[in-house]
């Protein structure tokens, strides 16, 4: 039996809302008449090189950017969220089986050729000893950025987009974790559509 070709059904544009967790400072210029477009180039990243938005959750940057300040406190003297206008774009869409496959097949060649140079394989560790999520994510940034070196497309990739589980389960035996969520990784300014302030609600939790 053929498998039918689903590909075209990938390529419309998707608008979404994403959530920055950053310092007044980051929130003030990004809101600014000429903001300027960040990648973050992490070797952890969870989704490789990109400026991050988590997609309709601005607790979740909430929590995250506060989070890093208990981290690095005078890096986020001032923490806030910045909302953005995002369109995916041609999206490398984690969360769909014929990107999962080319990810998979990048996998592939990116141990085929560690092994064929003697090079050693990133791998993605725990940050702290009870870090059950391997929230350092070395091997996946690695993967992903040598799919997009070694895209022959005509078309790049724009944005990265995936599903992540996370945290403690939200009950005894539950599928549901706390920090679940989907992130972004915008690989193009020009995805970025334009930027607002949310509704500060979260700052009373």
């Amino acid at each position: 039996m053929t498998t039918p070709n689903f590909e075209l059904y990938n390529h419309n544009h998707k608008l979404v809302l994403g959530f920055h967790g950053c310092d007044e400072s980051v929130a003030q210029e990004l809101l600014s008449a000429t903001p300027t477009f960040k990648q973050s180039k992490n070797d952890y990243d969870w989704l490789g090189n990109g400026m991050y938005f988590w997609e309709n959750d601005p607790m979740r940057a909430w929590e995250y950017v506060l989070e890093a300040q208990s981290r690095d406190p005078d890096k986020f003297p001032n923490p806030t969220v910045v909302g953005a206008v995002l369109d995916l774009g041609h999206c490398l869409n984690l969360t769909e089986n014929h990107y999962k496959n080319l990810l998979k097949d990048a996998y592939n060649r990116y141990e085929k050729w560690a092994n064929e140079t003697g090079a050693q394989m990133a791998k993605n560790k725990s940050a702290y000893p009870t870090d059950h999520d391997k929230l350092l994510r070395p091997l996946d940034r690695t993967v992903i950025e040598f799919l997009h070196a070694t895209n022959t497309d005509e078309q790049q990739f724009d944005s990265v987009r995936g599903m992540f589980v996370e945290g403690e389960q939200l009950y005894a035996g539950a599928g549901f974790h706390d920090k679940t969520h989907v992130q972004i990784a915008i690989r193009e300014a020009n995805m970025i559509k334009g930027y607002f302030r949310p509704i500060q609600e979260h700052r009373a939790i």
